[in-house]
């Protein structure tokens, strides 16, 4: 996300935003970072950590079984070796 927000004025020149657009949009791109942070703690504190903890987990999971079937059907297995 530091990323995006670092690079925001960048990006938005480079496909002719302009610059005071630019700015406009990095402002845009902030003001959502800010509001989606105080709606994730709100998340937190109504579900609590430990069940968003175990939902992602089973996302990650299911999008790595998912994409190691993909690539090869074994590459799952490779990650769980030492």
């Amino acid at each position: 996300m530091n990323v995006i927000t670092f690079y925001a004025p960048v990006l938005f020149k480079t496909i002719r935003f302009g610059s005071s657009a630019s700015l406009a949009s990095a402002l845009i791109t902030n003001g959502v970072n800010f509001f989606a942070t105080f709606v994730s703690i709100g998340l937190a504190d109504e579900f609590g950590r430990r069940f968003i903890f175990l939902e992602d987990g089973l996302q990650m999971f299911i999008y790595n079984s998912g994409r190691s079937w993909k690539c090869n059907g074994l590459e799952i297995w490779y990650w769980w070796q030492p």
